[in-house]
């Protein structure tokens, strides 16, 4: 087996590749680790009974004790996104995983929705194992019925923004255009109880439900966006008429 990567963010978890190369094999020893793997084995589950693939499913393997869990995943081969390149950059992947999301979850109501709590280019494989539905990976904040629709879009969008930053407080012209070409078209599948599509609501969301990220909310970019930063974006929304960001509320 090969050591892919060792506790990242002080996560507990140690991911492996094993021997035949088909295998992603994740292991803890920690109580919190523990919790996160059972939560990805769970998101996973959901995740492929939602894209209507049985035999990934069935794949999935873990084994858990009080003070040890073991999982084992499909390792997937395909091109996953770089979340750190700029929004103008990205916006191609930006708009597959928006209609990603849109197609794994069809209900627009104002239920509380899952979510998978890290939805990020980063974290997904553009494959065509399934048709022409990238592949989303990295579930270890699933949660079940914790928001409202549209989260992970709205997280999505401002993590794609805050990269664009790129330390400064200001962003091209070229990056301007993309954030309002992906916000209106987000802004076409809200509804009235939906997510706020607004950086606000957003971290707002985050900070009132820390406990979803078992203490490594820090890990989402879009918590270190200044105050600075969210006026910024604030006044694009306002300039290009977005400045309801929704029409619902958290």
């Amino acid at each position: 087996m090969i050591l892919i990567r060792n506790c990242p963010h002080e996560n507990g978890i140690y991911t492996l590749l094993g021997g035949d190369k088909k295998q992603i094999i994740k292991s803890t020893y920690s109580t919190d680790g523990i919790t996160r793997l059972i939560k990805e084995h769970n998101g996973y589950k959901w995740y492929f009974e939602r894209i209507g693939n049985q035999e990934i499913k069935n794949s999935l393997l873990i084994n858990t004790t009080d003070s040890y869990c073991r999982s084992h995943t499909p390792f997937f081969c395909g091109d996953i996104g770089d979340p750190y390149k700029s929004i103008s950059t990205n916006k191609k992947q930006l708009l597959k995983a928006i209609d990603a999301y849109i197609f794994i979850w069809p209900e627009r109501n104002n239920k509380k929705h899952c979510i998978h709590g890290d939805y990020s280019i980063g974290n997904i494989i553009f494959s065509k194992i399934n048709g022409n539905t990238p592949i989303l990976i990295d579930w270890e904040h699933f949660n079940k019925g914790v928001a409202p629709w549209g989260f992970d879009l709205v997280n999505l969008l401002y993590e794609a923004v805050y990269f664009s930053f790129s330390k400064r407080n200001s962003l091209s012209k070229r990056d301007i255009l993309a954030y309002v070409a992906l916000k209106k078209y987000i802004l076409k599948h809200m509804g009235l109880d939906n997510m706020i599509c607004n950086v606000y609501a957003l971290k707002e969301f985050i900070s009132e439900n820390v406990f979803l990220w078992d203490g490594l909310v820090e890990k989402l970019p879009v918590v270190n966006l200044s105050d600075i930063q969210c006026d910024y974006i604030n006044k694009i929304d306002f300039k290009y008429g977005m400045n309801n960001g929704a029409i619902g509320s958290v």
